[in-house]
C-alpha cells in the first residue's frame, strides 16, 4: 500500500532474507495511473514478487485467508474526511459542495443538509457518540441508517438564504463557524477497516501518521492546509492557509489522525479477542525496535530525531490472534 517503501523492502528481503524473499508476495494498491507506470519501472527487477493494482483500497473485492501484512505510512491523513455541524439542540447537518455547472468551480455552492449519509451514521455509531436507546433526531437517523427521522428540525439547512431575516442570518453564521461544533470525520479510513476485515481477516496491521498539528484549521480533527505559491520561475514557497478555497488546486490538506477513536472502530469490526493492538509515539516506537541501529542517526551534539523528535507521529500495529473468530465483539 506504500510508493516509495516497496521497493527498499524487497531489496533487503532479497539481500538478507532471501528464504523469506522467496515465498513472500506484495500487493501494492495505487489509486493513481501515472504512479503505477511509475512504480512498474522502479521495480523491474522484483516484477515477480510484486502485484501493483490500480484501484483503491475502497474497492477490493478479493478475499485473502492467508496471514498477511497490511501497511500504511502517512495513508491515514490523506484520506477523505467527511464534514459534519451540529447545533446546541444535537441537531446535525452534513457539508455537502454543489457544482451548477459541472467542472466549474466558479459556481461551486457549499450547502449544509441534514445528516443522512448512511457512512457518518455508521461511523457515529462505532464511537458511541450516537446511541440508540433515546429518541433524539440524530440518534433516530443512526439507528434508521438515515432514512427517517421522527424530529422535525428547526432548520432545513444551515447556510443562510435569501428569505432568512437579518438575525436569522447571523444566528446561522454562526452556527456555521463555531470552532466547538464541527468535526472532520475519517469516514473513508473506517471503510477501510471494513474492507480489511470482510477481504483481510487474518491480517496484522502497521499504520504510522500524524496524531495532531500545531497550526490546524478550527474544528476537531481539523486539518492542515499548506498552500503552494510562486514567487519566480520554478520558484514555490509552501504557507499555511486557514480555508480550503485559496489558491485552488495548488494545496495539500492533511487531516491529524485520533488513533484511540481509530483503535476503537477497529476493535468494533474485529472484536477484542481476534485481535491484540498497540498504540505507540515515533519515540516509543524506535527506543523500543530500533535497536543498536538507532544510534547511528545521532548528531554530534547529542540530538537523535528518531527518539527526540516527531512525538505527534505514532505507530498503530496490530496482531491477529489465530483460533478466533472475526467479528463485531460481542459486547457491542
Amino acid at each position: 500500500m506504500l510508493r516509495s517503501l516497496v521497493g527498499s523492502e524487497m531489496c533487503i528481503r532479497d539481500r538478507f532474507h532471501p528464504h523469506f524473499y522467496d515465498v513472500c508476495e506484495y500487493h501494492l494498491i495505487e489509486v493513481s495511473p501515472s504512479l503505477v507506470q511509475l512504480q512498474r519501472t522502479r521495480l523491474v527487477h522484483h516484477f515477480h514478487k510484486v502485484r501493483i493494482h490500480n484501484c483503491s483500497i475502497l474497492n477490493w473485492k478479493e478475499r485473502e485467508n492467508r496471514r498477511c501484512m497490511v501497511i500504511g505510512i502517512e495513508l491515514l491523513s490523506t484520506m477523505p474526511h467527511d464534514h459534519v455541524v451540529w447545533l446546541a439542540d444535537g441537531a446535525c447537518y452534513e457539508h455537502w459542495v454543489t457544482m451548477v455547472h459541472p467542472d466549474n468551480l466558479s459556481t461551486a455552492n457549499e450547502r449544509h443538509l441534514q445528516l443522512r449519509d448512511p457512512a457518518i451514521l455508521r461511523y457515529l455509531r462505532y464511537l458511541d457518540w450516537m446511541r440508540e436507546d433515546t429518541q433524539h433526531a440524530l440518534r433516530v437517523l443512526c439507528q434508521t441508517g438515515g432514512r427517517e427521522n421522527i424530529d422535525v428540525l428547526k432548520y432545513d439547512t444551515i447556510e443562510p438564504t435569501p428569505y432568512d431575516s437579518s438575525t436569522l442570518i447571523a444566528n446561522k453564521i454562526v452556527h456555521m463557524n463555531n470552532p466547538y461544533r464541527q468535526a472532520y470525520l475519517p469516514t473513508a479510513s473506517m471503510m477501510m477497516i471494513e474492507v480489511l476485515a470482510e477481504f483481510f481477516p487474518r491480517h496484522h496491521a502497521l499504520f504510522a501518521d500524524w496524531s495532531d498539528f500545531t497550526e490546524n484549521i478550527n474544528g476537531i480533527n481539523g486539518p492542515i492546509i499548506q498552500t503552494k505559491k510562486r514567487i519566480g520561475k520554478d520558484m514555490y514557497i509552501r504557507r499555511c492557509s486557514a480555508k480550503f478555497n485559496e489558491n485552488l488546486g495548488m494545496m495539500d490538506v492533511c487531516f491529524p489522525t485520533d488513533f484511540q477513536h481509530f483503535k476503537k472502530v477497529y476493535l468494533r469490526l474485529f472484536g477484542n479477542k481476534s485481535k491484540e493492538v498497540s498504540i505507540m509515539t515515533h519515540p516509543d516506537f524506535w527506543a523500543t525496535f530500533g535497536g543498536d541501529k538507532t544510534a547511528i542517526y545521532t548528531t554530534k551534539s547529542g540530538y537523535n530525531p528518531l527518539v527526540q523528535d516527531f512525538k505527534n507521529f505514532k505507530v498503530f500495529s496490530s496482531h491477529h490472534v489465530d483460533g478466533v473468530d472475526v467479528g463485531i465483539d460481542d459486547e457491542h
